[in-house]
């Protein structure tokens, strides 16, 4: 059984989870259904996380170990470096805010120094989260957490054609 969760994050909003369990659908979330804020502004999928991780166990008794792969519709090589900086301070500063966050202050400092200089770390802060968001759900967070970055437009294009029902996406 191939088990991928994939998350929108670290964009401003409306944050979403999907979970594909050999290659077909069954579970979607945005995190404003848990939140009840209105496109979640800022609010990373936690609760979004947890739930799906709760439904897998309920539905299918899978813990968070059975998880093949996390994908994350945020490919930090595809963006200009300013941006790249601007996303990875944002998702630190929201990483103390909501919890997230391992390093203690200390860390936290020099990752943020040196999300001036190396702004490959993005994908750390994302297993961050996901362990987060496993704890919280009450599992015990495996250590091969295997996080892939997607392309965010290739995200989209991909969930029109794989769930289309169309044998190809051709005209």
């Amino acid at each position: 059984m191939t088990v991928v969760i994939g998350f929108n994050w670290p964009v401003e909003h409306d944050h979403s989870v999907a979970v594909v369990v050999d290659g077909e659908l069954v579970f979607a979330s945005e995190e404003e259904r848990w939140t009840r804020h209105k496109h979640s502004i800022d609010e990373p999928p936690i609760n979004a996380l947890v739930q799906a991780l709760k439904f897998l166990k309920s539905k299918y008794g899978l813990s968070p170990s059975d998880v093949d792969a996390y994908a994350v519709n945020y490919e930090p090589r595809l963006y200009r470096r300013v941006d790249r900086a601007y996303w990875l301070r944002h998702v630190i500063i929201n990483g103390v805010k909501y919890g997230y966050y391992d390093g203690g202050e200390l860390g936290l400092a020099i990752d943020y120094l040196r999300s001036r200089v190396n702004l490959d770390n993005y994908l750390k802060y994302a297993y961050y989260l996901i362990r987060y968001s496993i704890r919280k759900a009450g599992f015990d967070a495996p250590i091969n957490i295997k996080v892939i970055p997607v392309e965010h437009h290739l995200a989209h294009a991909a969930s029109a054609y794989y769930f289309s029902g169309f044998g190809n996406a051709w005209y």
